[in-house]
Parts: structure tokens; C-alpha cells; sequence
């Protein structure tokens, strides 16, 4: 995690044996109010692999939505990959 105070760069990382347990989204959720009611951050912002489906589900179930494409914005195990960004805005 990354704040300025108008703004948080969130990321996160589930071990396989752990994956598929909601613990990415539990932490997620609590991550996303805290840094809204105690950072008071503007924006919260997370960046991932086009084939990171599982990611881009998690993201999209927190109510982010897709605002950019990055193409070849990687190189990972021998390829480049592409990029999404993704922001989640506070309305409070």
C-alpha cells in the first residue's frame, strides 16, 4: 500500500493453499473502508495482469471500475504482458 492522502496504490498477494477462501476479499474490504475513513483518501487505485482473472474479479466484486489498458506494460516469465488499471472513487 502507497497513500498520499489524496490517493492509495493497493495491491495484494493469497498463497494458493489459501486462495479461494475470501481471505483476499475480507482484507480487501477492510483495507478499502480504513483507507476511506481513516486516511480519507479521494481515490484507491490497483494495477494488475490482464490474465490475472481471479484479480480482475476480486477488483471488479469491490466496485472498482476499469479506467485503463497498458499494453506491454511488463515482461514476466519470458512474455509481456498488459496491464489494468482500475480506480474505486470515495463518495463520501
Amino acid at each position: 500500500m502507497r497513500v498520499d492522502r489524496t490517493e492509495a496504490h493497493i495491491a495484494c498477494f493469497i498463497f494458493t493453499n489459501d486462495q479461494r477462501q475470501g481471505f483476499a476479499r475480507e482484507g480487501c474490504q477492510a483495507l478499502v473502508r480504513h483507507l476511506f475513513t481513516g486516511y480519507g483518501v479521494a481515490r484507491i487505485i490497483a494495477e494488475m495482469d490482464t490474465h490475472n482473472q481471479a484479480s480482475v474479479r476480486l477488483t471488479q466484486s469491490l466496485g472498482f471500475e476499469q479506467v485503463a489498458l497498458t499494453p506491454g506494460a511488463d515482461h514476466f516469465k519470458g512474455r509481456t504482458s498488459d496491464e489494468f488499471r482500475y480506480e474505486l472513487n470515495n463518495h463520501a
